[in-house]
């Protein structure tokens, strides 16, 4: 699957063809290379397409048997995810938490075995002020 940096690079390369510079070059190769360049076009929006559709969606909550968040290896090597928004139960009450996984594991799971993460969802982004 590709990243974010790879699905901007596939729709800025996709509006250079879009200008008339990018028709007029790709008009003057050979068929063949146009042809190549076709089926690698709906490669790339094939795997823009994918890339979209795995996003979560804003304020969605994502069951944990579906995915964790992804991690990100930090200067010990270890793995960690952002802090996320979760639903926790533990004690037969369920509530919701802010939470981290590392390496794979709740951080609330690994401090205390009652407590169970069902689902997370990403954090939205901070207020912003503006002046």
């Amino acid at each position: 699957m590709i990243d974010r940096e790879q699905a901007l690079e596939i729709i800025d390369k996709h509006d250079f063809f879009n200008d008339r510079a990018g028709r007029e070059l790709w008009n003057d190769k050979p068929k063949e290379i146009q042809d190549e360049d076709i089926i690698s076009a709906h490669e790339d929006y094939e795997a823009l397409k994918e890339y979209i559709l795995n996003q979560p969606k804003a304020y969605q909550w994502i069951p944990c048997s579906e995915r964790l968040p992804e991690e990100q290896t930090d200067y010990k090597g270890i793995k960690r995810s952002y802090c996320s928004l979760v639903t926790v139960i533990g004690y037969g009450v369920s509530r919701i938490d802010i939470d981290y996984t590392v390496n794979g594991i709740w951080h609330l799971e690994e401090a205390n075995t009652v407590l169970k993460v069902l689902a997370w969802q990403p954090l939205p982004k901070s207020y912003e002020v503006k002046e």
